[in-house]
């Protein structure tokens, strides 16, 4: 018997226990490897990302620019100080020259 029938033989019995033959597997392992090799399937649809990131600096310029650039309860705040001679006490000179050295890491 030639080695050629072995194979036939033991292919036959396994397909009859298996119900498929050793050549699937090979077969799928081929599939398989062609579809990682195969560079579309690597790729990525950004357009779908970048539209949303889009939508979002969108909103967010929207909403810079709903805010006003003098806030005017603010301004009218440090207007009645003024009046009142509030920035005029040492204190608070005092304390807004230690914030003005702290925001620009300033040390006497």
């Amino acid at each position: 018997m030639s080695i050629e029938g072995i194979y036939k033989a033991s292919l036959n019995t396994k397909i009859a226990i298996t119900g498929r033959s050793g050549t699937d597997h090979v077969q799928k392992k081929t599939e398989k490897s062609k579809k990682l090799a195969d560079p579309q399937s690597d790729s990525i649809d950004d357009s779908y990302a970048s539209k949303g990131f889009a939508e979002t600096i969108g909103d967010l310029k929207a909403a810079l620019n709903a805010i006003p650039d003098v806030r005017l309860d603010k301004t009218a705040e440090v207007r009645a100080k003024l009046d009142e001679g509030y920035y005029d006490k040492y204190e608070v000179m005092e304390q807004t020259a230690d914030s003005i050295s702290d925001a620009f890491r300033i040390r006497a």
